[in-house]
Parts: C-alpha cells; sequence; structure tokens
C-alpha cells in the first residue's frame, strides 16, 4: 500500500521533536558527552594569545601538516613528524565571538535537522514495510553502522576521547531505535495492525 506524504511528513515530524527531546535529555540531564571537555589551566593566557592573533574562523590543526604532507618533500615530512612527535597535537572549532551559548536559532535549526533525517528514514520505513519493531531494532543498527564510519574514525584520527565517542553511540542508537520505532507506528496500515 502507497504512504501518502501528508503521513510521511507526519512521521518525520514526530519522529524529529523525539529525538529532539532525547537530545536534550541526553545532554542536558544525563550530560552526555560533557565530561570529555575539559577546561584548560591557563584558559585566560591561551584566550588572549588567541584573540591577539584574531585568526579567521574555522577549523584548525596544530602543527599544521597541509603544507608540506603531500609526501613529495621527504625532508618536509620528517619535519611535520618530528613536530607531531614532540607535540602538542590537537584541533580546534575558533570563532571570534558567540552571541549566546543556546540561541533559539540554533535550537530549532538541530529540530529541523533532526526532522530532515526522521523523513529520509521514513521514506526508506515505507518503502520496506518494516514492522515498528522491526524498524527499531534497523534504527539502531543504521545509527551503529554510521557511529562507525564516523565517530570511530573521529577517535582513531584525531585522538578524541573514548568518553565522547561512547556516548556518541549510545545517544545515537537510543535516540534512532525510538525515532524509527514512531515513525513505523505512524505510517503502520491501521487495518491490517489491527487484523493482526
Amino acid at each position: 500500500m502507497k504512504t501518502s506524504p501528508v503521513r510521511l511528513v507526519l512521521a518525520a515530524i514526530v519522529a524529529g521533536i523525539v529525538w529532539f527531546v532525547w537530545g536534550a535529555f541526553a545532554h542536558m540531564v544525563l550530560q552526555l558527552s560533557d565530561s570529555s571537555f575539559k577546561a584548560l589551566p591557563n584558559e585566560a593566557e591561551v584566550m588572549a594569545v588567541l584573540r591577539k592573533g584574531n585568526p579567521e574562523p574555522g577549523l584548525y590543526a596544530f602543527p599544521f601538516w597541509g603544507d608540506h604532507g603531500s609526501g613529495d618533500d621527504e625532508a618536509a615530512m620528517k619535519a611535520i613528524e618530528a613536530k607531531f612527535a614532540e607535540g602538542p597535537v590537537g584541533i580546534m572549532v575558533y570563532q571570534r565571538e558567540v552571541k549566546a551559548m543556546m540561541p533559539p536559532s540554533t535550537l530549532l535549526l538541530e529540530l529541523l535537522g533532526g526532522t530532515i533525517a526522521s523523513f529520509f528514514a521514513a521514506l526508506v520505513i515505507a518503502k520496506v514495510g518494516l514492522p515498528p519493531a522491526h524498524a527499531a531494532f534497523a534504527g539502531g543498527m543504521c545509527a551503529v553502522a554510521v557511529w562507525f564510519s564516523h565517530s570511530y574514525s573521529e577517535w582513531l584520527w584525531y585522538a578524541y576521547p573514548a568518553s565522547w565517542v561512547r556516548d556518541a553511540l549510545f545517544e545515537q542508537v537510543v535516540g534512532w531505535t525510538l525515532a524509527a520505532w514512531l515513525i513505523a507506528l505512524v505510517l503502520r496500515d491501521r487495518k491490517n495492525a489491527a487484523a493482526s
């Protein structure tokens, strides 16, 4: 049976809201990932240096390998490897200023992102015709697959803390298990569900 676009959108909205609420609960109540953040012991000095240098907002890596990391120049490669061995090594997301820690616009965009993701999940669940329990299992397993292709790589290549990637796995698996289950509940054929 063909699923109406209205039901697809409704399923995405319901799942997107639940995904958003779960994310808020995971971070604000369970405090997932919060333990991974640490304060610099000399934060004021580091911030003063950053203000003085005034770099453009963006993603930075130190030591930076982009100018001589191609492997064509053996001496340059040895120099960058020596910098990595000496340390420190890190990555940094830098913004000059932020008007508010959690502005309403960012929260709304987070809700929108979860709803869009849920819509794509709804398309797949409707196409395959998964019942709620099977959809929940599929949602959780897809979350694990995405975790291995993303968060695991962050731990492997960029030394993200184990606690960060562990919490990400828990948040994604629970979130997508719930979302997929709700999507299937909204999409299921009421007549067939009652008959079974």
